[in-house]
């Protein structure tokens, strides 16, 4: 309980790293109601996430937030192009997980973020800019650095329980990784969070060469991009081609009405997928792609392809490495 009389009720922004998941012990341990946010869609791999909420025993809310991260990579500027939008990034999360603060009947907002941990976005500016823009400076609280942080009117009210708020900060974790061996959930998910695929350096280039051709506007391209190996062949056209059985069926299953899909017969191999934009030279050399990565023998690999209008079968010679490495993104 708390001075309201009752028991407070928190949504807590959760990723599966360390600090989210210590700021959700914490605030459990104190009796506060959790109800975590977890942002799904092209630009995370979020399965950690989900594994340690429900180690911790916390309900998820998951919002898709593949657009939204899109258009604040179509807006961010020319200079900044190769780096993730994060302080962008986290103002939208933010002023959702006020939204749903509304929805819910919640009292506050709280994150895992560490003052110094990870700058700029979490320098003292960095923290404060993202949550004056998000429309929810009163409700949102860092549990972990509080005591180094301006209090917000929540604090002051009374509805944080005091308990919670610690002053940690910098760039180690010895003081988390006791905190959390304490209270049981050093071993609930992986040391740093991996959720954000913008800060892969590789995965980043796929979506700049996507936007420099093809634009961030559509979820299908947005959604191949973390599965297969990426080949572009012309301004217009890009291969994908699945790496393990796995990638195969997810590229073969979201394939568009009009795409060609690539299949090699009589050996294990990969399914590939090309716009129906691709001409007789995209699909031959993207046939060529797709039979280097079988187990075929022969000097020849039959590669089966799939369009709207029919299906047949081409006699192609494998590329060699120099190709592969000229196309690849």
């Amino acid at each position: 309980m708390n001075s309201t009389g009752r028991r407070p009720k928190a949504i807590v922004l959760f990723s599966g790293g360390l600090d989210s998941r210590l700021t959700a012990a914490l605030l459990k341990r104190s009796g506060v109601e959790l109800q975590g946010l977890l942002f799904s869609g092209a630009f995370f791999d979020n399965a950690a996430a989900r594994k340690s909420a429900a180690d911790i025993g916390m309900p998820l809310t998951v919002l898709e937030f593949t657009s939204t991260l899109a258009r604040l990579l179509t807006d961010n500027g020319t200079a900044e192009r190769t780096s993730p939008p994060c302080t962008a990034c986290r103002t939208a999360m933010l002023a959702a997980a006020g939204r749903l603060m509304r929805e819910e009947g919640c009292d506050f907002i709280a994150t895992g973020e560490v003052l110094g941990q990870r700058l700029p976005v979490q320098s003292a500016e960095g923290l404060a800019r993202s949550a004056a823009r998000s429309g929810f400076a009163d409700f949102i609280v860092r549990p972990l650095s509080a005591k180094r942080l301006p209090a917000p009117p929540v604090i002051h009210r009374g509805i944080v329980p005091p308990e919670c708020l610690l002053d940690l900060g910098g760039r180690g974790w010895k003081t988390q990784l006791r905190l959390a061996a304490s209270l049981g959930v050093l071993h609930a998910g992986p040391l740093r969070s991996t959720d954000c695929r913008l800060r892969n350096d590789h995965f980043m280039r796929r979506v700049m060469d996507l936007a420099d051709h093809d634009g961030l506007g559509g979820v299908h391209n947005l959604e191949l991009l973390h599965v297969g190996r990426h080949f572009r062949l012309s301004p217009h056209v890009k291969l994908v081609v699945g790496r393990n059985a796995e990638e195969n069926a997810f590229i073969e299953g979201n394939a568009q009405l009009y795409d060609l899909l690539l299949r090699v017969e009589n050996s294990p191999g990969p399914t590939g997928t090309l716009p129906y934009l691709a001409t007789p030279t995209d699909l031959d050399l993207a046939a060529r792609i797709c039979a280097r990565y079988t187990n075929h023998g022969g000097d020849k690999v039959c590669v089966r392809v799939r369009s709207p209008r029919n299906t047949r079968t081409i006699s192609v010679t494998p590329a060699d490495s120099a190709v592969l490495e000229k196309y690849r993104i």
